[in-house]
């Protein structure tokens, strides 16, 4: 396996560097996007409706035929008798 010198290190890590840079200023421009700046100025502007939202108690009562059956019956015992006071 052939070792990369400092110098061709440094290099390839400064154009790595530099190739980020011009990157991330690519996106910082004065004009806005077309999806930044919404509908373009000959739409028409849309009906939007307002209302009030508020909280209140929500009942959907379910009525459902058929039998329940356990899947596991338990049974309790005391370890100790006497009563709990």
């Amino acid at each position: 396996m052939k070792r990369s010198s400092p110098n061709q290190l440094s290099a390839t890590l400064r154009l790595l560097a530099l190739t980020v840079v011009l990157a991330s200023l690519t996106g910082c421009g004065d004009t806005p996007s077309d999806a930044a700046r919404g509908a373009k100025a000959d739409d028409p502007p849309v009906a939007v409706t307002i209302t009030a939202v508020g909280s209140e108690a929500l009942a959907q009562p379910l009525v459902r035929s058929g039998t329940l059956r356990a899947r596991r019956t338990v049974k309790l015992y005391s370890q100790e008798e006497g009563r709990v006071e």
